[in-house]
């Protein structure tokens, strides 16, 4: 293990000493392990956004940390064979920078939509948008039978006595729900949701029966380019929500202009705002988480 990997676990292993104390994440340091698994079915939930179900042995004893579980989707070159990286640290990134070229797999990041362990089975979301970006192009190509490759991770959202505002995208709307589904009614009561998208063949069907358990829900719809400023006019409108915690995960403007109005509009502290760039947008390669 290098300096700077060593240097990265030991903040990680204090990060999940502390953070266990919050949420379902074990006190030691993972060990993160890539392997194969295939697919077995493919189906469009939306006309955007398709359903990949894989299986693999693995996945019986794969154990998400909390309900936005992500993970490292290794996508083979179409038409080449599937080379797994060999984990080594915690930098995936160098791992595939050592398998040549002509066979070094794509690296996306996706969250858990959900988790069969006893069928060692696993659901993953994939907006799609056509061949811009190897995420969207794998998912519109894949069948029963091909193989990709899955990096374990960890999640991000904690449970917390305050409550909460999340907001997301598309992009993160499978995270958002497996985080409602997730919760108990009286949690779900002190939750406050946005969900902004182009339109409904975005999301999977159903996104607004979560209204009725929540604090507040709104769904809008606005081209990308004005979401970020509709979900902060859409919050402004609503005033100061009595909210302690955020979870705002999306496109990467999206949940910075989130994150800079319940900073510093709402006085949330820093520390309790959970702010990730699920992509950029116009750029290819942030695609995916």
């Amino acid at each position: 293990m290098g300096v700077k990997d060593a240097a990265v676990g030991g903040l990680m292993h204090g990060f999940r000493a502390v953070a266990s104390r919050f949420r379902d994440v074990p006190p030691k340091p993972r060990t993160h392990r890539c392997f194969a698994v295939t697919v077995s079915e493919v189906a469009d939930v939306a006309a955007h956004l398709r359903r990949i179900t894989v299986q693999a042995p693995e996945l019986r004893d794969y154990r998400p940390t909390g309900p936005d579980e992500y993970f490292g989707l290794v996508i083979p070159p179409a038409g080449k064979d599937l080379v797994l990286p060999e984990p080594k640290g915690l930098n995936i990134r160098a791992e595939l920078g050592a398998i040549p070229e002509e066979s070094r797999p794509d690296l996306r990041w996706y969250t858990v939509r959900s988790h069969d362990p006893a069928a060692g089975r696993l659901l993953i979301d994939v907006v799609t948008h056509g061949d811009n970006g190897p995420g969207s192009a794998w998912a519109l190509r894949t069948g029963p039978g091909d193989a990709v490759g899955l990096r374990t991770l960890t999640s991000a959202w904690r449970r917390t006595e305050a409550p909460q505002l999340l907001v997301a995208d598309p992009s993160s709307a499978p995270a958002l729900r497996a985080i409602v589904e997730a919760c108990s009614p009286v949690f779900r009561r002190r939750m406050h949701v946005r969900v902004v998208g182009p339109g409904p063949e975005y999301f999977e069907p159903g996104l607004t029966s979560l209204e009725p358990g929540l604090a507040s829900m709104d769904v809008l719809y606005a081209p990308v380019e004005e979401s970020a400023a509709a979900v902060v006019e859409n919050l402004r409108d609503a005033g100061p929500l009595d909210v302690g915690y955020a979870w705002l995960c999306g496109e990467a403007g999206l949940a910075k202009a989130a994150r800079r109005l319940v900073v510093r509009e709402w006085g949330v502290a820093r520390t309790e705002v959970l702010f990730s760039g699920y992509w950029r947008r116009a750029t290819a390669a942030h695609e995916g988480k």
